[in-house]
């Protein structure tokens, strides 16, 4: 009888890591279409750039103060996370084409 609760218990807990992860599925699907949305026109473009510059996604790390390293490498993590919702079109827009393009 144990081994049957036991059982019981492992398919629950698995039922509800499959209910976790489609959750999670669709709230990254959600975030992408919010992100396609507001990064279409201009303005998102614009802010996206300003997002790049203080996330530091350029810079390189000279310094050799391990506390300034990770104090860094935690703000261009924020960006790359925000890179994964973007429409590949808006990634190169911001990262490839010069930003004077962009802004005529």
């Amino acid at each position: 009888m144990k081994l049957r609760e036991t059982k019981t218990a492992v398919d629950e807990l698995l039922e509800k890591q499959q209910e976790a992860d489609k959750r999670q599925q669709r709230e990254l699907e959600n975030l992408k279409l919010c992100c396609q949305e507001i990064f279409k026109d201009t303005n998102g473009k614009y802010f996206l750039r300003f997002l790049k510059r203080i996330c530091l996604w350029d810079e390189e790390d000279t310094n050799i103060n391990h506390d300034i390293i990770l104090y860094k490498k935690g703000r261009r993590d924020v960006y790359q996370i925000i890179r994964t919702l973007l429409p590949k079109d808006v990634l190169a827009q911001i990262e490839i084409y010069d930003e004077d393009v962009l802004s005529k």
